[in-house]
């Protein structure tokens, strides 16, 4: 709402109609305003999620959206939807150049870890929100969120001599990547998922292993691999990829020697 001599006009709505399913209604919807120190546009944070019926698995849905040229006409800034394990406990934190929002997702590359904590934290300037640092922590999550980023993005967070050998292993991830039956599910080396090996450097092992009967690792691709992060300036680089574990770092007691 906007005031207008003695009365308030709408100039900013966010409204679900005409649903067939409960799962697109707005549940759980809160906004969020820029704070006082902000001196960008003026911007509207929204956030909500669709109703678990009988799981804790539900999306989560956030948008930044600035007064367009009618109140549902909006111009959208950003539009995510997410994967969270209890939306109910996504706090939003409104920072002075942009916000935060914590969900605990999917630990896509150890389906025993179940769940991560992820952060994602974005800058408004103008009509660009891009995401910056800090990612997961901690450095196993980290990886997992690397493994997934676009390329463009990931390529920000490694040490640039590891970049052709990094890029291969980031491809290996891409959806849709591979056909046929050179399918792999992966699993962490370590418990828990990272090793550290010096002052703010870690290890993070990755086994890899076809799924089913027919399935194979793809050309190229060893059984496991040994990713190296370091943390600088607050933030984690991928810096390299070995296929030998360190002796310092023990294997998973349910492991052989």
């Amino acid at each position: 709402m906007k005031r207008n001599g003695q009365r308030w006009d709408l100039i900013l709505a966010q409204e679900a109609n005409c649903y067939e399913d409960m799962g697109d209604a707005q549940n759980d919807f809160r906004y969020f305003f820029p704070l006082p120190s902000y001196n960008g546009e003026f911007f509207v944070l929204t956030k909500n999620s669709s109703f678990g019926y009988t799981s804790a698995w539900m999306e989560l849905r956030y948008r930044v959206a600035r007064p367009g040229p009618a109140p549902y006409q909006p111009r959208i800034l950003l539009d995510r939807r997410e994967s969270v394990y209890g939306p109910d406990d996504c706090p939003v934190t409104m920072l002075p150049k942009g916000f935060e929002i914590r969900f605990y997702t999917s630990q896509d590359l150890d389906v025993d870890t179940l769940i991560r904590d992820h952060t994602e934290r974005y800058e408004v300037k103008g009509d660009k929100v891009r995401r910056v640092p800090p990612f997961s922590s901690p450095p196993d999550g980290f990886l997992d969120e690397w493994l997934s980023m676009p390329w463009d993005e990931a390529s920000r967070w490694i040490a640039p001599s590891a970049s052709a050998e990094l890029h291969k292993w980031h491809e290996w991830f891409r959806p849709g990547r591979f056909e046929g039956f050179s399918h792999f599910s992966t699993r962490f080396v370590f418990a828990p998922g990272s090793c550290k090996v010096g002052r703010e450097k870690w290890l993070v092992g990755v086994e890899f292993a076809a799924l089913g009967d027919k399935d194979y690792l793809p050309k190229g691709m060893p059984k496991e691999a040994y990713f190296t992060i370091i943390k600088k300036g607050g933030n984690y680089f991928l810096t390299g990829v070995s296929l030998h574990r360190d002796r310092r770092c023990e294997r998973r007691s349910d492991d052989d020697p």
